[in-house]
């Protein structure tokens, strides 16, 4: 089934409810089974369940909280900067490429660290 969500509907749908709201139910309707996630040197691919485990998992132990500082968006890749904040007062930041088809992230590009603190 084709979803009508558009590239930056279905990035933020990830975000703010999967990964913020810890509602995983979404991963099977939002993302390709599996992801495949890009970084430097090296390729990861992610099925629905260890998508769905390690958002579990981080919520357990630290309710992380992703604020978009940018996000844009053009034909299938979505550009998103983020803040993340997590429930201990932990800061970081970082930045991720997404490319989604047919309604579902099929892609992800970022590094395997990110950066300490927030974006000023």
């Amino acid at each position: 089934m084709t979803s009508h969500r558009s590239p930056n509907e279905v990035v933020t749908l990830y975000c703010e409810k999967a990964w913020n709201e810890c509602q995983t139910d979404l991963i099977r309707e939002i993302t390709a089974n599996p992801v495949v996630r890009h970084y430097a040197g090296r390729i990861q691919t992610m099925d629905h369940d260890t998508q769905i485990a390690r958002i579990q998992d981080r919520h357990k132990t630290a309710r992380p909280r992703f604020d978009g500082i940018i996000q844009f968006a053009e034909g299938p890749y979505v550009a998103y900067v983020w803040n993340n904040t997590t429930e201990q007062g932990g800061k970081k930041s970082g930045i991720e490429i997404f490319k989604v088809e047919e309604g579902r992230i099929t892609e992800v590009w970022n590094p395997s660290t990110v950066d300490e603190g927030h974006w000023a």
